[in-house]
């Protein structure tokens, strides 16, 4: 392939991209790692390596999180797995 883009929405937001057939990296080697992207500049969690980031607004936990304040449970794996599919 000479040109593609995947993004991956797991435990986290990742992404990766290829360009005329070479992999995008950047000069760390983190040029196309979308999950820690700032979207929220004001944002309410108090965590402070994810405030504001992409993940912090979608990644799975964050809706383990949802899910946990809205039945008071702590979700199986099994539960977490039927969230995603």
């Amino acid at each position: 392939l000479q040109n593609l883009v995947v993004l991956t929405l797991g435990t986290g937001v990742g992404s990766g991209v290829i360009s005329n057939g070479r992999l995008v990296t950047g000069g760390d080697g983190f040029a196309t790692e979308i999950g820690h992207m700032i979207i929220d500049l004001h944002p309410e969690d108090s965590d402070l390596f994810a405030q504001g980031s992409l993940e912090a607004h979608v990644g799975a936990a964050l809706a383990v999180q949802h899910f946990c304040a809205r039945t008071g449970e702590s979700p199986s794996s099994t539960t977490i797995e039927s969230l995603f599919l």
